[in-house]
């Protein structure tokens, strides 16, 4: 019988874990041993998290959204975001979306449902060139298709 090793990779709260306070670099580790371990993808559970909105989608650097705001608030704190740190914010060419064109990175548009509360799904365009591709689709969460974050 072949046994996992516990390391943040195999453990569900590998990419999402908190740092204990005077711990920072040892995660959940205490006397290395894992006092939280889970099996399970560490990656799905923190795309679970995002699709919740209990943890904001970054989109590029310090660039992010969360599920859970409504157009006006994704635009005026992208807006904040783009100014301090680089980058171009603005209402998109698709109806009832904002777009973001980051600094060295691709540009993203946020789409909204038509009264701008919910947040349909994001897509990417890496280069002039290219033709958009949806990267996020929150619909999928929507019609029932649960994720399961463990193996």
């Amino acid at each position: 019988m072949q046994t996992t090793k516990e390391s943040c990779t195999t453990c569900v709260y590998g990419l999402t874990c908190r740092y204990p306070p005077g711990n920072e670099r040892n995660y959940c580790l205490d006397n290395m041993e894992y006092r939280f371990y889970e099996l399970g993808d560490p990656i799905l559970r923190k795309r679970s998290l995002e699709f919740r909105g209990l943890l904001n989608i970054v989109l590029d650097g310090e660039t992010e959204v969360n599920r859970l705001w409504n157009m006006e608030e994704t635009r005026k704190r992208l807006s904040w975001v783009c100014n301090e740190v680089g980058g171009l914010s603005y209402l998109g060419p698709v109806p009832h979306s904002v777009r973001v064109e980051t600094s060295f990175g691709p540009a993203f548009d946020v789409i909204f449902d038509e009264a701008e509360e919910k947040m349909l799904r994001i897509t990417i365009k890496r280069s002039r060139e290219q033709e958009e591709r949806t990267w996020i689709d929150f619909n999928y969460q929507d019609k029932g298709l649960e994720m399961d974050y463990r193996r």
